[in-house]
C-alpha cells in the first residue's frame, strides 16, 4: 500500500489518495474491482458505515465501458465498512470528488 503512495513519473496524476483510497477499499471489503469502480457517494453511507453494491462497471475488450448489474442477486449487498476505510472516505470527501 506504501507503493501506491510514492509520486509516479510520467503519469497523469503523480500521487493520488484517490488511488491509496480504492486499494484500500478492495482490500477491506472484497468488493470486485468492477463494483469498486461503479461507486457513487449515493452509494456509501458515512453516518452508518456501510456501502451498497447495486451496479458494477463493465470494460469489455474494443468496447466502450458501461454500467450493469452485478454478477449475480447475492452480488447485490450492503457491507460494513471499518473505522479506517470510513476516515480515507471522508478525506476523499472533503476534497470534493465526484466518485471513488
Amino acid at each position: 500500500m506504501n507503493e501506491v503512495k510514492k509520486p509516479q513519473k510520467h503519469a497523469k496524476y503523480q500521487h493520488s489518495i484517490q488511488y491509496y483510497v480504492l486499494f484500500t477499499l478492495l482490500a477491506r471489503t472484497g468488493l470486485r474491482i468492477g463494483e469498486a469502480l461503479a461507486l457513487t457517494w449515493d452509494d456509501i453511507d458515512l453516518e452508518n458505515k456501510t456501502l451498497t453494491v447495486n451496479k458494477t462497471l463493465v470494460c469489455p475488450t474494443n468496447s466502450t465501458p458501461y454500467l450493469s448489474t452485478p454478477k449475480s442477486k447475492a452480488s447485490l449487498r450492503t457491507i460494513k465498512l471499518d473505522e479506517v476505510t470510513i476516515r480515507l472516505l471522508k478525506n476523499i470527501a472533503s476534497i470534493g470528488t465526484r466518485c471513488i
